[in-house]
Protein backbone atom coordinates (compact mmCIF):
# COMPACT_ATOMS: atom_id res chain seq x y z
CA UNK A 1 0.00 0.00 0.00
CA UNK A 2 1.63 3.12 -1.02
CA UNK A 3 2.33 5.71 1.87
CA UNK A 4 2.09 9.75 1.68
CA UNK A 5 5.35 11.42 2.21
CA UNK A 6 4.51 11.97 6.27
CA UNK A 7 3.55 8.13 6.92
CA UNK A 8 6.69 7.29 4.68
CA UNK A 9 8.62 9.15 6.64
CA UNK A 10 6.72 7.65 9.97
CA UNK A 11 7.55 4.15 9.03
CA UNK A 12 11.36 4.95 7.98
CA UNK A 13 11.46 5.67 11.77
CA UNK A 14 10.37 3.19 13.15
CA UNK A 15 13.36 0.78 13.79
CA UNK A 16 13.40 -2.79 14.44
CA UNK A 17 14.45 -2.51 17.90
CA UNK A 18 10.75 -2.94 19.75
CA UNK A 19 8.72 -5.48 20.49
CA UNK A 20 5.44 -3.73 20.14
CA UNK A 21 4.50 -1.28 18.02
CA UNK A 22 1.20 0.59 18.78
CA UNK A 23 -0.27 2.65 15.92
CA UNK A 24 -2.82 4.91 17.68
CA UNK A 25 -5.41 6.67 16.42
CA UNK A 26 -4.09 4.63 13.00
CA UNK A 27 -7.98 5.41 10.98
CA UNK A 28 -7.56 2.80 8.20
CA UNK A 29 -4.42 1.71 9.55
CA UNK A 30 -1.93 2.22 6.14
CA UNK A 31 0.91 2.97 8.80
CA UNK A 32 0.72 -0.34 10.69
CA UNK A 33 0.20 -2.58 7.36
CA UNK A 34 3.05 -1.55 6.18
CA UNK A 35 4.95 -1.81 9.22
CA UNK A 36 3.90 -5.59 9.82
CA UNK A 37 4.40 -5.91 6.05
CA UNK A 38 7.96 -5.38 6.63
CA UNK A 39 7.65 -6.97 9.79
CA UNK A 40 8.89 -3.71 12.31
CA UNK A 41 8.08 -5.74 15.33
CA UNK A 42 7.41 -9.21 16.40
CA UNK A 43 3.57 -7.47 17.25
CA UNK A 44 2.30 -4.33 15.66
CA UNK A 45 -1.20 -3.39 17.73
CA UNK A 46 -3.99 -1.37 15.68
CA UNK A 47 -5.72 1.38 18.10
CA UNK A 48 -8.82 3.52 17.59
CA UNK A 49 -11.79 4.72 19.39
CA UNK A 50 -13.82 4.55 16.63
CA UNK A 51 -15.41 0.88 16.51
CA UNK A 52 -16.43 1.06 12.35
CA UNK A 53 -13.08 1.96 11.42
CA UNK A 54 -11.56 -0.70 13.93
CA UNK A 55 -14.50 -3.78 12.31
CA UNK A 56 -13.14 -2.41 8.96
CA UNK A 57 -9.30 -2.79 10.02
CA UNK A 58 -9.79 -6.51 11.35
CA UNK A 59 -11.24 -7.45 8.37
CA UNK A 60 -8.68 -6.03 6.52
CA UNK A 61 -5.60 -7.57 8.28
CA UNK A 62 -7.04 -10.92 8.58
CA UNK A 63 -7.36 -10.93 4.60
CA UNK A 64 -3.77 -9.43 3.80
CA UNK A 65 -2.39 -11.14 7.31
CA UNK A 66 -3.72 -14.22 8.00
CA UNK A 67 -2.13 -16.36 10.99
CA UNK A 68 -0.23 -18.97 9.99
CA UNK A 69 2.66 -20.85 12.45
CA UNK A 70 5.75 -19.25 10.41
CA UNK A 71 4.28 -15.16 10.83
CA UNK A 72 6.98 -13.70 12.74
CA UNK A 73 5.03 -10.86 13.06
CA UNK A 74 1.85 -10.72 15.11
CA UNK A 75 -0.90 -8.29 15.25
CA UNK A 76 -3.70 -6.73 17.51
CA UNK A 77 -6.35 -4.46 16.60
CA UNK A 78 -8.39 -2.26 20.25
CA UNK A 79 -11.38 -0.25 20.03
CA UNK A 80 -10.08 2.10 22.64
CA UNK A 81 -8.80 5.34 23.46
CA UNK A 82 -5.04 5.31 23.27
CA UNK A 83 -4.76 6.66 26.93
CA UNK A 84 -6.12 2.76 27.69
CA UNK A 85 -2.83 1.32 25.96
CA UNK A 86 -2.51 -2.37 27.71
CA UNK A 87 1.78 -1.41 28.11
CA UNK A 88 1.99 -3.58 31.43
CA UNK A 89 0.75 -6.56 29.65
CA UNK A 90 3.12 -6.58 27.00
CA UNK A 91 6.80 -7.91 27.67
CA UNK A 92 9.75 -5.72 25.75
CA UNK A 93 10.30 -2.46 24.57
CA UNK A 94 7.53 -0.08 23.18
CA UNK A 95 7.25 1.99 20.28
CA UNK A 96 4.09 4.23 20.73
CA UNK A 97 2.94 6.32 17.72
CA UNK A 98 0.48 9.32 17.86
CA UNK A 99 -0.05 11.05 14.66
CA UNK A 100 -2.42 12.79 12.74
CA UNK A 101 -3.93 14.59 15.39
CA UNK A 102 -3.77 18.31 17.23
CA UNK A 103 -0.83 18.62 20.04
CA UNK A 104 -2.99 19.26 22.77
CA UNK A 105 -4.69 15.84 22.49
CA UNK A 106 -0.92 14.51 21.47
CA UNK A 107 -0.03 15.92 25.35
CA UNK A 108 -2.72 14.62 27.34
CA UNK A 109 -2.36 11.11 25.75
CA UNK A 110 1.49 10.89 26.74
CA UNK A 111 0.46 12.57 30.30
CA UNK A 112 -1.92 9.40 30.31
CA UNK A 113 0.51 7.20 29.48
CA UNK A 114 3.37 8.93 31.33
CA UNK A 115 1.43 8.86 34.82
CA UNK A 116 0.56 5.19 34.48
CA UNK A 117 3.50 3.67 33.26
CA UNK A 118 6.47 5.81 34.65
CA UNK A 119 8.63 2.70 35.50
CA UNK A 120 8.24 1.27 31.60
CA UNK A 121 10.81 2.34 29.17
CA UNK A 122 8.42 3.83 26.13
CA UNK A 123 9.36 5.38 22.94
CA UNK A 124 7.17 7.87 21.13
CA UNK A 125 7.13 8.99 17.62
CA UNK A 126 4.77 11.99 17.42
CA UNK A 127 3.46 13.95 14.22
CA UNK A 128 0.97 16.44 15.84
CA UNK A 129 -0.95 18.48 12.62
CA UNK A 130 -0.65 21.52 14.90
CA UNK A 131 0.42 23.11 18.45
CA UNK A 132 4.43 21.44 18.05
CA UNK A 133 5.86 24.22 19.80
CA UNK A 134 4.10 23.16 23.28
CA UNK A 135 4.44 19.74 22.92
CA UNK A 136 8.14 20.47 22.47
CA UNK A 137 7.82 22.32 26.30
CA UNK A 138 5.91 19.54 27.65
CA UNK A 139 7.97 16.81 26.47
CA UNK A 140 11.45 19.23 28.01
CA UNK A 141 8.88 19.27 31.37
CA UNK A 142 8.38 15.28 31.50
CA UNK A 143 12.11 15.32 30.82
CA UNK A 144 12.55 12.91 27.95
CA UNK A 145 15.40 12.13 25.54
CA UNK A 146 15.20 13.27 21.87
CA UNK A 147 15.92 9.91 19.65
CA UNK A 148 15.44 11.58 15.90
CA UNK A 149 13.62 14.62 14.80
CA UNK A 150 12.69 15.09 10.92
CA UNK A 151 10.13 17.48 8.78
CA UNK A 152 8.26 16.43 6.50
CA UNK A 153 6.41 18.75 3.65
CA UNK A 154 3.08 16.80 2.02
CA UNK A 155 0.21 18.84 0.23
CA UNK A 156 1.63 22.21 0.82
CA UNK A 157 1.69 21.45 4.87
CA UNK A 158 5.03 21.17 7.39
CA UNK A 159 4.98 18.00 9.94
CA UNK A 160 7.61 17.83 12.28
CA UNK A 161 7.85 14.18 13.60
CA UNK A 162 10.07 13.49 17.07
CA UNK A 163 10.94 10.02 17.75
CA UNK A 164 11.48 10.86 21.92
CA UNK A 165 11.99 8.38 24.65
CA UNK A 166 10.66 8.43 28.14
CA UNK A 167 14.20 7.52 29.81
CA UNK A 168 16.03 11.32 30.34
CA UNK A 169 19.40 11.41 29.37
CA UNK A 170 19.65 8.67 26.82
CA UNK A 171 20.29 10.73 23.60
CA UNK A 172 20.07 14.36 24.24
CA UNK A 173 17.73 17.24 25.19
CA UNK A 174 14.83 18.22 23.09
CA UNK A 175 15.02 21.64 21.82
CA UNK A 176 11.82 24.08 22.72
CA UNK A 177 11.97 25.57 19.37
Amino acid sequence: MKLGKRLKKLNEMCLNNYEHIWDCCCDHGLLGINLLDRQAAPTIHFVDIVPELIEALNLKLVELFPATPNNQTSWKTYCSDASQLPLDKHQGKHLVIIAGIGGDETMSLINQLHQKFQNLDIDYLLCPVYHQYALRQHLIKLDFSLLDEQLVKERKQFYEILHVSSCSGLKKEISPA
